[in-house]
């Protein structure tokens, strides 16, 4: 059976709490324009009091940090990463933390999907570009695998804090914006930006640094490749 929700991290909380009886026989996915209806299913709607319960329960049962690694299974693009994760927490409540250390099948699936979603982030927070725009703000462009903007954006309001940055998912179409504190998530297929004079005189200085230490005689793409695959280049500056 299939089991639908909004696609929310509380919309997911409320699928714990409303199917927690039947967790280990159903498929939970996010409701989407393209769902066929004519497979069973049934949809669980959002209920904020309900997910409030859950996470509470979970986080004085395992620790802040559960409910933070269950946040960031949400955010994969990983086949049934939300199933593996309700799976996972409901043996956690069962037979406790220590199924999270075990050989159990979703524990081991839950974790490589967790590592896999900060190993991304984690690369991204050093190779992220920002570049300085219009207006005093600075613009990153970027394209990740998972959908991990909201780890990105709480890691540079504080490198950052006291700028104002646009970091833009260029693939998922959105982007968030961060000014005073104060952060906006919103849509955004392509954004006018116009670089400064500046900016632009860095980034041929980066570029012309970049070609001089290198050693053409050393060069190992491959090697380079394995270190940081190609999907990361796009939006490098000593790329374009």
């Amino acid at each position: 059976m299939l089991t639908h929700y909004d696609g929310t991290y509380p919309g997911f909380l409320t699928v714990i709490f409303a199917r927690y009886r039947t967790l280990e026989t159903i498929e939970i996915e996010p409701l989407t324009p393209q769902m066929d209806f004519l497979v069973a299913h049934d949809r669980v709607a959002t209920d904020p009091a309900k997910a409030a319960r859950v996470a509470r329960y979970l986080r004085a049962q395992f620790g802040a940090d559960f409910l933070r690694r269950c946040y960031a299974a949400l955010l994969s693009v990983e086949a049934r990463h939300e199933t593996v994760t309700a799976r996972t927490i409901k043996k956690c409540i069962r037979h406790g933390k220590g199924v999270l250390a075990s050989a159990d099948r979703d524990a081991v699936a839950f974790d490589r999907i967790v590592r896999a979603v900060y190993s991304e982030a984690h690369s991204w927070k050093g190779l992220l570009r920002f570049r300085e725009v219009q207006d005093g703000y600075w613009y990153a462009p970027f394209a990740p695998k998972h959908d991990v903007i909201e780890l990105l954006t709480a890691h540079f309001a504080r490198r950052l804090n006291g700028e104002h940055f646009v970091i833009h998912d260029c693939p998922r179409g959105c982007a968030v914006l961060y000014e005073d504190g104060r952060t906006e998530y919103f849509s955004a297929t392509a954004l006018s930006v116009v670089e400064t004079a500046e900016e632009s005189a860095y980034q041929d200085a980066w570029r012309l640094f970049y070609k001089t230490v290198s050693i053409p005689e050393r060069a190992n793409p491959k090697l380079r490749q394995s270190n940081m695959p190609k999907r990361y280049w796009a939006h490098l500056i000593e790329r374009l």
